[in-house]
């Protein structure tokens, strides 16, 4: 496959007929203005906890949810039995928000099979499927995977686009938190966005960019 994007039909398919396929949870625990309420009744079968808001994140940085370095990424990854060549699918309790950001993660550190449950939990729940109460454990792996430092810029290398103008940047979030009309969730962040020609907020919550 090369979409992004698999089905609930597709991840049950999946979890029949592939024992090793790795489901990740992705979830983050606030809730984001004008989000869906989150689903937190259980858990799709296999699934282990990915928290890039805690645990898979840069603890120096005073920044929420920074990448971890490599070598952070691929402690974390090996208790979750992730190698190069693992199948993983991410998800999340509220459809289709957090997820890519973890998807993105993982492209970063080189795994190609890598894909995001359209629809999250709410739509697996929709379709009919089976969900239980717990994380699984998975054997633990010897991760050995590789940070493409391309796939993240900085603050001020964003800015210096904004400035010339040179470059599409896209903000993923909603129209009233791109117009600064409501709070952003993390206490203390300014509202408003990116001031450039080239900024616009993306309506679709299927891709998250910022």
């Amino acid at each position: 496959m090369t979409q992004p994007l698999v089905t609930p039909t597709w991840l049950k398919q999946q979890l029949d007929a592939n024992k090793d396929i790795i489901i990740l949870d992705a979830s983050i625990e606030f809730q984001i203005p004008l989000e869906p309420e989150k689903d937190k009744d259980g858990v799709i079968p296999k699934a282990q906890r990915f928290d890039y808001d805690t645990v898979f994140c840069d603890p120096d940085s005073s920044l929420p949810h920074m990448m971890p370095t490599e070598a952070r990424f691929n402690t974390l990854a090996s208790t979750l039995g992730i190698t190069q060549e693992s199948t993983i699918v991410v998800y999340d309790n509220s459809g289709t928000y957090a997820s890519p950001r973890a998807w993105w993660m993982l492209k970063a550190m080189g795994i190609s099979d890598v894909y995001v449950l359209s629809g999250g939990l709410p739509a697996w729940k929709a379709a009919g499927y089976e969900c239980i109460d717990h994380y699984t454990s998975h054997a633990p792996s010897s991760a050995s995977l590789s940070l493409d430092p391309h796939f993240f810029l900085s603050a001020e290398q964003v800015l210096s686009h904004s400035e010339k103008h040179n470059a599409h940047i896209v903000d993923a979030r909603s129209l009233a938190r791109f117009k600064g009309e409501v709070k952003e969730p993390r206490q203390g962040v300014r509202s408003g966005h990116i001031p450039t020609l080239f900024a616009y907020p993306l309506l679709s919550s299927s891709i998250v960019a910022r």
